[in-house]
């Protein structure tokens, strides 16, 4: 009869009790003395099996997770990390930033990862976290060892009731991105029923708890107010990141880490990863050699610093029309923004979108003396003003034309379409190519003390009331006039007008 978990030697041990008790007999005191002699070594025998079960464990899934890790190294070297099995997507005020599901059964094939790869023990596969850039991964496995060599309930839901991670330890292999766990029972966000259901979180948003594993030893716990930094470990490719001062941050001098992508959101602003501001939004957009486009971009509030003084100030950058790189710079929409080009007083521009404000006069943007793109762009909620909702953009306009927007200095393409000088067709089709003034003429007169004067737009060489077609008047409001000479909606009468406020404005951007 063989003892599971006993030595030789306590075998022995028992055998000589056993054989003493049979010749002479025994004493009800010899016999609780046998029981309680059987109970603690059966006792140290299991825990010392258990132990070493244990042990062999942790160690079957390091190499495991390594090996795994391995053959992903190799794999990415010429192709993308393939995307994890059941994926959680994960977002940061809803932009991608990364995945986190399974190093599964098709994973691990298209690796050409033949050792196993599931637990040994809760024959799962194990938690695989990527960037959006399928350039950096972790991977986690859970260890057993401190849970079996401490708790001494042999029955605990560890062996009972399924898996139980929440005295388990999280170990990770990889870059130091931020495995995430629920912050009470250490499950993957992957296994959360909630999650599975809707397959994303947004971490810039949630105000549950998680946990952030971003390497063994170091974890993080918060909402969003500490899990939204998980974009910059995602940008940062994982170096240099640590969570151990209760916030995610990564160690931005270190020479593994691009300085030359964008960071930030709408709320503290766009800059260079390394902390340098560009001088104007397209500086952005279209950066010089060395630095990329990529990162937290898109339309939003940017850092520019026009002065390159070191201070810089945020603004809206317009990163999509006509390809992009606008900086908003005034902003006509109430009696506090009269002008288009000289605003007053900027903190009191009104906000292209809630929490977006604008720089409120076009001098304190344009610093330099190169040439100039300029958009104008409406939003109104009248029908016979939509169609002016299409930006109409002019090329090349010099500085020194500022408050004399004349033909002189325009250059560029004519508006796209063969009705456009007759001007009959002029709302969806002759006015929404890109124009300079060939056919409509962009006009102002302004500069009395009291800001009265008119911006408007009109056939070329028809400078008076008969020949406009879209006018922002002094008086604030917006002003499409009847004509003859202009048919379609733009024909109305009486004068149609469209107060300007909130929700009736016109943006003026540069480029």
């Amino acid at each position: 009869m063989k003892f599971r978990g006993l030595s030789r030697k306590n075998f022995y041990k028992i055998s000589l009790i056993y054989m003493k008790l049979t010749k002479k007999g025994f004493t009800i005191v010899e016999l609780i003395v046998v029981i309680v002699i059987l109970g603690i070594l059966s006792t140290l025998g299991f825990v010392s099996f258990s132990g070493y079960s244990s042990g062999v464990r942790d160690a079957n899934r390091i190499a495991q997770i390594n090996g795994i890790s391995s053959s992903l190294s190799v794999y990415n070297i010429k192709n993308f990390l393939p995307l994890p099995d059941d994926y959680i997507l994960l977002e940061v005020n809803g932009k991608d930033i990364a995945y986190q599901g399974f190093a599964g059964k098709e994973l691990l094939e298209e690796i050409d990862y033949k050792k196993g790869g599931k637990d040994p023990k809760d024959d799962k596969y194990y938690t695989y976290y990527i960037t959006k850039s399928r350039k950096d991964f972790q991977l986690l496995a859970f260890l057993s060892k401190q849970r079996e060599l401490s708790n001494t309930k042999f029955l605990s839901t560890a062996y009972s009731d399924g898996i139980d991670y929440s005295n388990r330890i999280p170990y990770v292999e990889g870059k130091r991105l931020g495995v995430l766990l629920q912050s009470h029972t250490n499950l993957p966000i992957q296994e959360i029923d909630s999650l599975q259901s809707v397959k994303k979180l947004d971490l810039g948003l949630t105000s549950d708890n998680y946990k952030a594993v971003l390497k063994n030893g170091d974890i993080v716990e918060g909402d969003s107010s500490v899990l939204s930094n998980l974009k910059i470990s995602a940008l940062a490719g994982g170096k240099g990141c640590s969570g151990k001062t209760g916030n995610i941050v990564c160690d931005w001098s270190s020479p593994d880490i691009p300085n030359n992508t964008i960071v930030g959101n709408d709320t503290i602003g766009r800059t260079w990863s390394g902390g340098l501001m560009a001088s104007y939004c397209d500086d952005y957009r279209h950066p010089v050699s060395g630095y990329e486009y990529s990162g937290d971009i898109g339309d939003g509030i940017y850092w520019i610093d026009p002065a390159n003084d070191g201070v810089g100030f945020k603004v809206l950058c317009d990163m999509t029309s006509d390809g992009g790189g606008w900086t908003y710079t005034t902003m006509l929409a109430d009696t506090t923004t009269k002008n288009l080009f000289d605003t007053g007083n900027s903190d009191k521009v009104t906000s292209i979108s809630s929490g977006i404000s604008t720089k409120g006069n076009i001098a304190t943007i344009w610093l330099d003396d190169e040439d100039k793109d300029i958009m104008l762009v409406c939003k109104t909620t009248s029908i016979d003003h939509s169609n002016y909702e299409i930006p109409f953009f002019i090329y090349g306009f010099q500085k020194v034309d500022i408050g004399n927007l004349t033909k002189q200095h325009k250059v560029g393409p004519p508006p796209s379409g063969s009705s456009v000088g007759s001007g009959t067709v002029h709302l969806s089709s002759s006015l929404s190519g890109k124009w300079n003034g060939n056919t409509f003429a962009l006009n102002t007169n302004f500069g009395d003390s009291s800001l009265t004067e008119s911006y408007y737009i009109s056939k070329l060489g028809v400078p008076g009331e008969g020949g406009y077609l879209f006018m922002l008047r002094g008086s604030m409001q917006m002003a499409l006039y009847p004509s003859a000479a202009l048919e379609g909606p733009c024909r109305k009468a009486p004068d149609s007008l469209e107060n300007l406020n909130s929700a009736n404005y016109c943006m003026t951007a540069i480029r």
